[in-house]
């Protein structure tokens, strides 16, 4: 990451069903976890899992041509340090 590059880290995981619009666009397979396509019900707001990286990969490709502005991607290591460790990254619980 060079000296002004601006990167930006969702606050929380995808959810099953952020994904599974996703796999409804696409026809992508679904996460091993799912049964018949569908992950269980209730679980809406749920990280998805048993996703790997090419997987992740294609959720962030099909994203960023959804959206149209932005470009989505994994972050890299340095990122990813940046982003668990930087105070104003950190989520307040004060009231």
């Amino acid at each position: 990451m060079g000296a002004g590059e601006s990167v930006y880290v969702a606050r929380t995981q995808v959810t099953n069903a952020q994904y599974a619009e996703f796999l409804a666009a696409t026809g992508y397979a679904a996460p091993q976890n799912w049964t018949d396509g569908t992950y269980p019900a209730g679980e809406d707001d749920f990280p998805v899992n048993y996703v790997s990286a090419t997987d992740a990969e294609a959720y962030c490709a099909w994203l960023t041509e959804r959206d149209g502005v932005n470009t989505y991607r994994l972050p890299n290591e340095s990122e990813w340090e940046l982003a668990a460790t930087c105070p104003r990254m950190q989520t307040s619980t004060a009231a």
